[in-house]
């Protein structure tokens, strides 16, 4: 094998590796909660609802 090939293959497995998968969801139920972290997102994806920290806060109100 060699060199560009094996960078390709490198840059592939990274990016396979650290990528984040998600599975979206347009609707909530009063059974499914919304946490930190966690976002909804409209049909046609020009909406998202979320809850963030702002800054460097870490504080979550319960």
């Amino acid at each position: 094998m060699n060199i560009p090939f094996l960078n390709f293959i490198v840059i592939i497995l990274l990016l396979f590796f650290f990528t984040r998968f998600s599975c979206g969801t347009d609707i909530i139920t009063s059974s499914t909660n919304l946490s930190d972290g966690r976002t909804l997102v409209s049909s046609d994806g020009s909406f998202e609802l979320g809850f963030f920290s702002p800054g460097s806060s870490a504080k979550i109100l319960d």
